[in-house]
């Protein structure tokens, strides 16, 4: 069995939420190659999650030795979230 690199950050995006004091009772994935929304129920409420990931900065920052990392959205997925 193969493990995709974006069930990594899933599993980073829970590990998150698990550390924080939310418990996912239920998390259900939207299937979409560009992005994934994740809508789940927690002890705190229900939730949608839209998340977005990059393998690496999109450039360096000199002044202040750090990477920017930029997520770019397409219009369609600008108007999804409008509608989210």
């Amino acid at each position: 069995m193969r493990v995709a690199k974006e069930d990594f950050y899933c599993g980073a995006f829970l590990s998150l939420l698990l550390n924080n004091g939310i418990d996912p009772a239920l998390f259900d994935k939207v299937d979409d190659s560009s992005r994934k929304i994740y809508d789940f129920d927690t002890n705190k409420g229900s939730f949608r999650v839209y998340v977005k990931t990059t393998e690496a900065p999109s450039s360096e920052n000199s002044y202040r030795s750090s990477a920017i990392w930029n997520f770019p959205f397409t219009d369609n997925q600008i108007d999804e979230l409008k509608d989210i």
